[in-house]
């Protein structure tokens, strides 16, 4: 680092002149993160097999739902979810 130099040059002031010198430095940081995160999910599933069991041939059904929730960034508040039925 350098040398560094200040000069305050001296003022007259003249008799009967207020002078004032007010600072005034205020600094109010609020951080307020809300996050509310709501998945619903509804799944309906409707398997009619009454024509297989009429007819006396097994039925075999498997249902798979898979919900993949984007991932989301909120005030650098990463949230991922994956939900599996």
């Amino acid at each position: 680092m350098g040398l560094e130099r200040s000069t305050v040059s001296s003022v007259a002031i003249p008799v009967g002149v207020d002078v004032a010198v007010t600072v005034d430095v205020a600094v109010d940081v609020t951080v307020d993160v809300t996050v509310d995160v709501t998945v619903d999910v509804t799944v309906d599933v409707t398997v009619d097999v009454t024509a297989g069991v009429t007819a006396g041939v097994a039925v075999t059904f498997d249902v798979t739902v898979k919900v993949d929730v984007a991932v989301t960034t909120i005030n650098s508040l990463t949230i991922a979810a994956i939900f599996s039925f």
